[in-house]
């Protein structure tokens, strides 16, 4: 079910549960551990000579914590959004959740709505309808500034970076950091990484 959005994914469990309900026995060969964790009534698990067997929320908790292992942490969820410009809807019913861990692409032609969905993310707009979440926490509503203090994305037209350098630009991912050796520690391990943006540092944009 790795394909599906998050409504897709509660109809087709929920069409697993009806299947089931009929009686009949079900084998489910899937790696989305929160629809095992949803379905299953009983796990098995072997990590190596450990054997676990028993409920799911048992069977998959470590020793040392409570968190639920191989369960990721929904950072953005954007349920059913709609926006416009002016009375213009430019975007209807769009929906996607990013998860801890995960690398996430919005692929599309040009107008197709990516700057869109990014700056409504980022509270530079505001849905009409729908509503979305960081972390767990409505942010549908919230101010860009406020938005960013959490960790969420930031959007920027590229206006803004016509007069940058090449530090600026990475530099700005970290504006809702308050210790700035741990921002500038993270601008050298960037820069480690990427050597040709080190080269670029006291470049300037072109326009």
């Amino acid at each position: 079910m790795a394909g599906l959005n998050p409504t897709e994914t509660d109809e087709a469990v929920e069409l697993i549960r009806k299947i089931h309900a009929m009686g009949l026995t079900l084998i489910v060969v899937e790696h989305v551990m929160e629809v095992i964790m949803d379905i299953s009534s009983e796990l098995r698990l072997r990590l190596g000579r450990a054997d676990r067997r028993g409920p799911p929320e048992r069977v998959v908790r470590t020793n040392a914590s409570s968190r639920l292992t191989w369960v990721r942490t929904t950072m953005l969820k954007v349920n059913s959004i709609s926006v416009r410009y002016s009375i213009i809807p430019v975007l209807l019913d769009v929906t996607f959740s990013v998860e801890e861990g995960q690398f996430v692409a919005i692929v599309g032609a040009n107008s197709a709505g990516k700057s869109t969905i990014l700056r409504t993310v980022s509270g530079l707009i505001h849905p009409f309808e729908g509503s979305i979440e960081f972390r767990g926490e409505a942010i549908h509503g919230a101010q860009p500034y406020d938005i960013a203090a959490k960790g969420s994305p930031i959007s920027r037209g590229a206006q803004d970076f016509r007069q940058a350098h090449g530090q600026r630009k990475p530099a700005g991912g970290g504006s809702h950091r308050s210790d700035e050796q741990e921002v500038q520690k993270s601008l050298e391990e960037m820069f480690t990484l990427f050597p040709s943006c080190g080269s670029a540092r006291t470049r300037r944009a072109r326009p």
